[in-house]
């Protein structure tokens, strides 16, 4: 022991780094050991998402009311996330006990990719109470009961994995109890890849700054915000991929370099759909795009005079130190791109000239626009140069185009359109050697200079149109809606992403794989309720802030007072938000004055007099889905409105008070999407509600489910309101789903002799009715979205079809019906092209307009046979146009962006014409005689 000892005190430094470095790794294997196991640890480490919520019952419940929620859930992807949700949170358990499970949990969703196209959530709960853990044993042991439940267990490395499966459904939930946390999934391959990370013992997480994540994680929930998410910038450029073809695939591609990846939180409060958060980078990492940005301060946007209103995206980047910002955005190009340096390199060479040249002479602003041609196929770029001297740069570019075109043995082009100068730079792909891989796609280059910007396009008619634009004051400085906007939303952002989601359709849509081009297809009105879509990120405090916002309406906003050539004013009020409806016509029973009912974008019901005056506001809870229908409950001449939401059906009196017993909830469907009030003679009420499902429900005015129908199940999600027709005292219920199938049935949900009838199309049209004193001849004639005409009767004889001319695989067809039904057009649009024809599918007229887009609403209004009148609304550009049956046009067209009301005061010869505007519902009188 003497010894020992006398060697410790020899080698005492030695000895006590020695011991402590033992201590130090005994302490750091314990910490390990004992280091409770959360989410992010099991977590595989490839997730496109990562969404979680501190206390998901309330949270889930705002979501499913919210109006984005509501329009992207009809979208195929979206609805079986909503019927997947709706499972976990209602169909597993009663309702009180999910609520309580749920309440004040902090939940966790990962999105994950499982093919090229297909992905799917993991989704963790954590069980870390007494409580948790009895309940959850409560469930699985009532699940085990049910003989419509199917429980079962298999073994995978040792570890249980239970699947639960109802008799209804093609799906499988498999889950896993691990630590405190319920994992599951829909895919039984991602709860796998949880149980080989677990097997493997690795537990690191897969954001790396797992650090500076929590801490803004706990200081976003401490704000009380709903939902937070987690963007994994790699994973989920690599999803764009594959998700679009190669045009959009240079925009895509500096995503995934981006950052390593962003937190962002919902805020429940904003009045516009938003997020804020941060983004994550290593400072000194030249690979990171957001690290071009780093300790640059930004001055805010002062180029909007010359953005394009109609602007499908725009990159714009700002910033204070023009050398600093050069060096290292040139330097990031050169790691992404292997030929970029050496490109500039002999450019320079080759040229004589310099780029700091053109970089000195920067105002510290560019923007990098995409606009829509009037060709689909091909898109027109924009790049606009904010300069310090504009002469320097014309100089600097003049010099360039004469070496080039001294080298290429050709003469220099340039033409005079209205008051500019427009020159072509005889360089191919100039602007990619300029800015990158962003800067891809001009094969050829064409330039003007314009104010305080050189302003360059792929396509001279790309430049022309720039030109047209800022002539007629087409720019975001004289657009009220992106003033608007930006005011709200812009914070002076270093890198602002800018999305016109209606302008950019069509671009989205051509890139877009055959399976998301059929989504858009089917739900393009729904998504086009976003109009702009605005991502922003600046350097600050030592990291970047990044921020998302969305503004939702399908429209524009005015300023008050505003007069429409041609037209009287009669009244116009503006609303505190965007009208989701179209204005709809209601009765007053007391009076026979009529009334309007509309709904906001924040779900508020309104109804107002004909003089502007709100009469009461509702909170709906919920965006309408059907037209209000007026009914008499009582039977005792007063009126109320009848409607559809998602999930309810409700029923308001006049005072804008639920009548007793409503709304009642369909908790047992997913997501509602017709409704049809129905007269059997009986004098009592019956409504026939479908979901996107293919599921019909009819439920008598006491609220209860009549037998037959609970439900009765369709192939397809119904394309229009199921239609009643009475023959000799049998009722007729016919329902068209979107696939192209018709149904007949009898009272009591009985299908009728010769139905279902396939025919070849989808329908989203009514049927077009021709009431017989026999059920063989009563004729029903249906308008495919494909311009099919097909007639049959009632005992399921086709008695004629027709194929419509279509101009190409874009066109719709929209049958027109009269307000008494009983006259009908037919609509035809492609490509800015819309054709109107008769019953017979003869042309009346056509119309050709510089909207390209499908988002045409065409209506039919019949006053006598003199007086016939077709609105054409462009819900795009937001302008109706009205015309009579020849083609001539009535007035000029007027502000709109949703359908019209149009009565006609024969003492004054003049249309009364009711519509939605933005923020605006308006009366105008067009005289006529």
């Amino acid at each position: 022991m003497a010894q020992l000892w006398k060697y410790i005190l020899k080698y005492k430094y030695i000895s006590l780094f020695g011991l402590i470095l033992v201590l130090s790794l005994i302490y750091w294997s314990w910490q390990q050991y004992r280091r409770p196991i959360d989410a992010w640890s099991v977590m595989p480490k490839n997730p496109v998402l990562v969404i979680e919520t501190h206390n998901f019952w309330n949270a889930y419940l705002r979501l499913s009311q919210a109006v984005l929620w509501q329009s992207l859930g009809g979208t195929p992807e979206f609805a079986q996330i909503n019927d997947r949700l709706h499972f976990l949170t209602t169909d597993l358990a009663p309702e009180k006990e999910w609520q309580a499970f749920f309440r004040d949990k902090e939940c966790l969703a990962s999105l994950h990719l499982t093919g090229k196209e297909d992905f799917d959530f993991l989704y963790f709960v954590p069980l870390k109470e007494e409580k948790d853990e009895k309940l959850y044993k409560q469930i699985i042991s009532y699940l085990r009961k049910r003989t419509d439940y199917e429980v079962l267990q298999r073994t995978y490395r040792g570890m249980v994995i239970e699947e639960i499966k109802h008799e209804s459904s093609t799906e499988r939930l498999s889950f896993l109890r691990y630590e405190s946390y319920w994992i599951a999934s829909y895919t039984p391959l991602l709860v796998e890849d949880v149980v080989r990370k677990i097997q493997e013992g690795d537990f690191s997480t897969a954001p790396t700054q797992m650090q500076a994540l929590d801490k803004l994680r706990k200081v976003n929930f401490a704000q009380n915000k709903d939902w937070g998410f987690y963007i994994n910038h790699s994973e989920l450029a690599h999803f764009l991929t594959l998700t679009f073809k190669d045009e959009l695939k240079q925009y895509f591609k500096p995503l995934g370099y981006f950052a390593e990846g962003s937190f962002l939180a919902a805020d429940p409060k904003a009045s516009f759909p938003l997020w804020e958060g941060a983004s994550f980078t290593e400072e000194n990492d030249s690979s990171s795009f957001l690290n071009i940005f780093a300790r640059q301060q930004s001055r805010g946007l002062s180029i909007e005079g010359y953005l394009p209103q109609k602007a499908a995206l725009v990159m714009h980047f700002n910033f204070e130190d023009k050398e600093k910002f050069a060096k290292a955005y040139t330097a990031y190009w050169q790691r992404e791109s292997p030929h970029f340096k050496k490109r500039q390199t002999d450019f320079e060479n080759l040229y004589a000239i310099k780029w700091k040249d053109f970089y000195d002479n920067s105002a510290g602003e560019f923007a990098l626009c995409m606009l829509e041609s009037d060709d689909i196929t091909s898109t027109h770029k924009l790049l606009i140069w904010k300069n310090n001297s504009t002469t320097l740069s014309e100089n600097w570019l003049k010099k360039l185009s004469e070496q080039a075109a001294l080298e290429e043995g050709t003469s220099l082009y340039s033409e005079k359109y209205d008051a500019y100068l427009i020159h072509k730079l005889p360089i191919k792909n100039f602007p990619e050697i300029f800015v990158g891989g962003l800067g891809q796609d001009f094969e050829e280059t064409y330039y003007i200079s314009a104010g305080e910007c050189i302003i360059m396009s792929n396509h001279l008619q790309g430049l022309k149109k720039w030109i047209n634009i800022h002539q007629y004051k087409q720019t975001w400085a004289q657009s009220a809606p992106h003033r608007a906007f930006l005011q709200e939303n812009y914070q002076y952002a270093s890198l602002n992403v800018f999305l016109n989601v209606p302008q950019a359709w069509n671009i989205l849509y051509q890139n877009a794989s055959p399976t998301w081009q059929n989504a858009m297809n089917t739900f393009e009105q729904d998504l086009k309720q976003i109009d702009f879509l605005n991502l922003q990120f600046r350097y600050q405090n030592e990291g970047f802030d990044a921020r998302l916002s969305l503004s939702l309406g399908g429209g524009q906003s005015t300023q008050q007072g505003f007069s429409v050539e041609g037209y009287e004013v009669l009244m116009n009020h503006q609303f505190p938000r965007e009208i989701y409806t179209p204005p709809y016509l209601v009765k007053n029973h007391e009076n026979g004055n009529r009334e309007i009912l509309v709904q906001d974008f924040a779900n508020n019901l309104f109804l107002m007099n004909e003089q502007g005056r709100i009469l009461w506001q509702k909170q709906a809870g919920a965006p309408m889905r059907s037209e209000p229908r007026q009914i008499d409950i009582y039977q005792n001449g007063k009126l109320q409105y009848l409607y559809l939401t998602a999930d309810r059906i409700s029923l308001v009196d006049r005072l804008g008070r639920d009548v007793p017993k409503y709304p009642f909830y369909l908790s047992d469907t997913a997501r509602l999407s017709t409704l049809t009030y129905l007269d059997f003679g009986d004098k009592k009420h019956y409504y026939l509600a479908s979901n996107i499902r293919g599921g019909l429900y009819m439920y008598d005015g006491e609220r209860n489910r009549i037998a037959g129908w609970r439900p009765k199940q369709v192939n397809n999600q119904l394309g229009t309101a199921l239609q009643q027709l009475r023959i000799n005292q049998d009722e007729y219920l016919i329902a068209c789903t979107q696939n192209g199938t018709i149904y007949a049935f009898s009272k009591e949900g009985q299908t009728r002799a010769g139905f279902p009838l396939a025919l070849q199309g989808g329908i989203s049209n009514p049927l077009r009715i021709r009431k017989g004193l026999e059920p063989q001849n009563t004729l029903l004639t249906a308008l495919t979205d494909e311009g099919k005409i097909v007639t049959f009767d009632l005992l399921g004889g086709i008695q004629s079809e027709q194929q419509l001319i279509r101009l190409s695989a874009r066109s719709r067809f929209v049958a027109c019906s009269d307000q008494d039904g009983q006259d009908w057009l037919i609509g035809a649009y492609d490509n800015g092209l819309v054709q109107m024809l008769n019953a017979e599918g003869q042309l009346l007229f056509e119309k050709k307009f510089e909207s390209t887009s499908a988002a045409w609403e065409v209506q039919y209004f019949r006053f006598d046979d003199n007086l016939r009148i077709i609105a054409m609304t462009d819900k795009i550009g937001s302008k109706t146009y009205l015309f009579d049956v020849r083609g001539n046009a009535l007035g000029k067209p007027f502000p709109s962006n949703k359908k019209v009301q149009i009565e006609y005061d024969r003492s004054q010869k003049a249309l009364i014409i009711y519509r939605t505007y933005g923020r605006e519902v308006g009366k105008l009188a067009l005289k006529i005689g």
